[in-house]
């Protein structure tokens, strides 16, 4: 590339930085509004979000394979390609609410797992055209900068900056100004812009220069063969993508979990969450990329660059919740640090798929096809992380067991990823022994660091005042019982076991607001104490 033309490639760098920002926007807008439509199919707890993220993660991943095997077409236009896709996302969006309607009364009376499969059904056709996107446009990027990770940053920051925006934009603002029907119509709008402008943008470049491989001696030039040797083995970096995808998604059912129940199941929990948590990963994506340049023919320094993001990952993600606890005890607030804490952490994760991608795959014409590889290992990784920690670990392990169960297994991600790390053995034996150290540290403290965390979530500022003397926590949520005999389903007042006040008993209420009242319907029965008035009524 001659200097005359170095403005034009910057140009095209930012148009596509813009449409790829635009089309990660409603893909988030999708999801929130979705889940919400979907929520009154499946009901709103853990596994619900369980199943929609699930569902979500296997689309994407099938998704890549697809724009994987179509980014290996040589001749085939890829910025047309993409705003076709685009298209047909709007389309599908601006359905999709009456469609989602239709199948819930379909599905009433159908089992918890027949539910759970048409849920999956619904959301994979249309996320597996959002999945398609990422290695189409890697390709793309890869055929005109020769450079895998810098590419794969560059799109997976504007991409996921684009979604982190749209979860608060959607949460806060688009869902009560436009309902559901008006934020799915505006995000199929966006879709159909980003369409149009890909097209623009391709009848703008589509006489420069081809892609890297499509013909001897243009493109990029071959890699030396020291570089080569210096990558990481395929298999290992889908390997490693999958356990990375793992702890991550595991880490953010557990950030919900206490997020949520430390707003008292705030509706905005998710959108919340999410949006922190790809900001994380987006900023992440792009601070990865300074660790993309070329490849030491000893492959150390690459290999020391995802050891050490792993290890501060899951030190971050262990401190997490008793530093969310302390500062809500005191009287410091929880929603800034939750937010904050979630972003460190999904940063320092974040950024090993960029680093991945870059130190595994050659950047040549197969570059795209190979990327869809790495995501969808990502996305299987992550997808089981969420069923594994949402349906099962959560059922048979407290919350503090799970948080210390991940964080070893992030530790023991990055003795693996020391190995090929150290230049000698001494170097190895001495960085092993100190990450030993330290989940041994992580072990010993973890009683101490999370005693009594709910209660500091739960009463905040008011915490030492009052206690609770009851904790029972599964898949399905958290019940807290207070030593005055409040009782708090998911950090929500949800009754009260302490004698019964006939003068503050809304129940009775019934008898005065109908004379002959035949039919009552409760939503959620709490302690039972109203369930049972209610029950007792000679009238009903």
């Amino acid at each position: 590339m001659t200097e005359a033309d170095r403005p034009r490639r910057e140009v095209g760098l930012a148009l596509v930085g813009v449409i790829f920002f635009m089309s990660g926007f409603p893909a988030l807008i999708y999801q929130l509004v979705w889940q919400r439509s979907l929520f009154t199919i499946y009901g709103i707890n853990v596994e619900s979000v369980t199943v929609i993220v699930t569902a979500f993660m296997l689309g994407l991943g099938l998704g890549s394979l697809v724009g994987g095997v179509i980014s290996r077409r040589e001749r085939l236009p890829l910025l047309l390609v993409f705003g076709a896709i685009e298209f047909g996302i709007a389309l599908f969006g601006a359905l999709s609410i009456g469609l989602f309607h239709r199948v819930g009364e379909i599905t009433l009376h159908f089992s918890p797992l027949a539910t759970a499969a048409v849920t999956l059904g619904l959301v994979v056709l249309p996320t597996m055209l959002m999945g398609a996107t990422l290695p189409i446009l890697t390709a793309y990027l890869v055929g005109r900068s020769g450079n895998v990770g810098r590419s794969v940053g560059f799109l997976y920051f504007v991409n996921t900056l684009g979604s982190s925006a749209a979860c608060f934009v959607c949460a806060v603002v688009l869902m009560r100004v436009a309902g559901i029907q008006g934020s799915v119509t505006f995000a199929a709008s966006i879709n159909a812009l980003v369409g149009i402008g890909a097209i623009l943008l391709w009848l703008r470049t589509r006489h420069s220069a081809a892609r890297i491989g499509s013909a001897p001696g243009e493109g990029g030039a071959t890699e030396p063969a020291a570089m080569q040797s210096a990558r990481i083995a395929f298999p290992a970096a889908l390997l490693v993508a999958a356990a990375a995808g793992f702890i991550s998604l595991s880490y953010e059912i557990v950030w919900f979990r206490t997020f949520s129940f430390a707003s008292a199941t705030s509706p905005i929990a998710f959108a919340a969450i999410l949006g922190a948590y790809l900001a994380g990963i987006a900023f992440g994506s792009l601070g990865a990329r300074r660790y993309c340049g070329p490849l030491d023919a000893e492959g150390a320094a690459h290999a020391k660059a995802l050891a050490v993001f792993v290890l501060l990952a899951n030190s971050v993600g262990f401190l997490m919740i008793p530093a969310i606890a302390f500062f809500a005890s005191h009287g410091l607030g929880y929603v800034f640090w939750s937010l904050g804490l979630i972003a460190i952490h999904a940063g320092l994760l974040g950024a090993t798929f960029p680093l991945i991608s870059h130190y595994a795959i050659p950047p040549d014409a197969d570059a795209g096809r190979r990327l869809s590889y790495v995501y969808f290992a990502n996305i299987v990784g992550s997808a089981s992380g969420s069923l594994v920690t949402g349906f099962v670990l959560l059922d048979v392990l407290e919350i503090r067991q799970i948080t210390v169960l991940l964080t070893l297994l992030g530790l023991a991600l990055g003795v693996v990823l020391l190995f090929g790390a150290s230049e000698s053995r001494q170097r190895l034996a001495a960085s092993v022994a100190g990450v030993g150290v330290l989940a041994a540290v992580v072990v010993a403290s973890s009683g101490v660091l999370f005693h009594d965390f709910y209660a500091r979530l739960l009463f905040k500022g008011e915490y030492g005042t009052i206690g609770l003397t009851e904790i029972v926590e599964n898949k399905h949520g958290v019940i807290t019982v207070a030593e005055d005999g409040r009782v708090f389903g998911g950090g929500g007042y949800d009754g009260n076991l302490a004698p019964l006040d006939l003068a503050q008993s809304r129940p009775f209420l019934v008898s005065a607001l109908h004379p002959h009242p035949a039919k009552v319907l409760m939503i959620g029965l709490a302690t039972g104490t109203w369930a049972q008035i209610v029950a007792h009524h000679p009238d009903l």
